[in-house]
């Protein structure tokens, strides 16, 4: 964008129509509406400012992602700030001051202009909501013992 921040925005094959429009004319923004492979998206992810994680779906499975969505997690981890679609799953990413969460696209820039203006807070930030929330190897060995015990 103008002042350097780059927002990836993957939206996994499904078309957005206000979503697309929006995008269109916001600067700074990298959309991929095609599906990315796990590697592919965490190299675009790194090369990103900032990470577009939007759940829009009506359905349950998607309303409440929290830490198993892998496009936060991932962004996450590689110290990349979200934005993110409000749902109290992701609650967190305010509470720890990782990200910001919209409730509507039209917010959007407003919620980029807010982590260019702390961009590097808001990468550290997001590394320790992995460590202090997210705990990936704590809950692997969590869902580990419950395996071995079937």
């Amino acid at each position: 964008g103008k002042d350097g921040l780059r927002v990836l925005v993957q939206t996994a094959g499904a078309r957005e129509p206000v979503l697309d429009a929006l995008l269109a004319r916001t600067d700074g923004i990298l959309h991929r509406p095609e599906r990315l492979g796990f590697r592919e998206a965490a190299e675009l992810t790194v090369a990103a400012d900032a990470s577009f994680v939007g759940y829009l779906s009506p359905f349950p499975q998607f309303r409440f992602m929290g830490v198993s969505s892998q496009k936060l997690c991932t962004s996450l981890w590689l110290g990349v700030p979200v934005i993110a679609t409000r749902q109290e799953s992701f609650a967190f990413v305010e509470d720890l001051g990782c990200g910001v969460l919209i409730d509507r696209e039209e917010e959007l820039p407003a919620a980029i202009a807010r982590i260019r203006h702390d961009r590097e807070g808001y990468a550290a930030r997001a590394r320790a909501a992995v460590a202090a929330y997210i705990r990936p190897a704590e809950r692997l060995e969590a869902l580990a013992e419950r395996f071995r015990q079937v």
